[in-house]
């Protein structure tokens, strides 16, 4: 999801203090749950939980507690960071980039993580196979979120000139197609209207 910055869009630029937030609040929501992206990261906080209470249940090798532990503590994160549109203040980061590298790695980590439990135990008891296999579906759900964020960068490009523009760091804008052709129609409307006003001033 991209992250614009405070001051971005016209209707929010207008608001301050506690009406701005609670704009980029109701904002970053629609954003999160319209593109679907909450309803994947649900599904897989809830397989990757499941799965650890499983795994506790018999003997299991440290590394896949730890391997689903911190994909869950990323996921948690992430959620936290778009339900309360901390990501709309964070200018500085490219957050769908970040997003589509968290996807990647995630699926990597599960991937392995599946590999390691199949080599760790001969024979898995049925908790175990459980486990497994809802680490499987959390990594589908990580490569389903990655299409989403990549369909969600289609159409759009960096800003030329956007380095620089905040002491913070690095400032990524994007502008979708549809504002380029917004801005292009406003452009045209305002040569018309200079062409249409020289003209009366000939007749005179």
């Amino acid at each position: 999801m991209a992250a614009p910055p405070p001051g971005q869009f016209k209707d929010a630029g207008a608001k301050k203090g506690f009406r701005r937030y609670r704009w980029e609040f109701k904002d970053s929501n629609r954003e999160f749950w319209v593109n679907g992206h909450a309803m994947i990261k649900l599904l897989t906080l809830a397989c990757m939980i499941a799965g650890l209470q499983l795994f506790e249940t018999v003997v299991t090798h440290p590394i896949l507690i730890l391997v689903l532990t911190m994909e869950v503590a990323i996921i948690a994160f992430f959620i936290f960071l778009y339900s309360f549109a901390i990501n709309r203040y964070l200018p500085f980061i490219f957050w769908p980039i970040t997003e589509i590298f968290n996807d990647l790695f995630a699926f990597v980590f599960l991937v392995g993580g599946i590999v390691f439990a199949a080599k760790a135990r001969r024979v898995m008891p049925p908790p175990y196979l459980a486990a497994v296999v809802l680490m499987g579906v959390a990594a589908i759900f990580s490569i389903i979120d990655l299409c989403l964020q990549k369909k969600h960068l289609k159409g759009k490009k960096i800003r030329k000139g956007a380095l620089g523009q905040t002491g913070l760091g690095v400032l990524m804008e994007t502008v979708t197609k549809e504002e380029e052709m917004a801005i292009r129609r406003a452009n045209e409307a305002i040569e018309r209207e200079e062409r249409e006003r020289r003209k009366r001033e000939r007749r005179r």
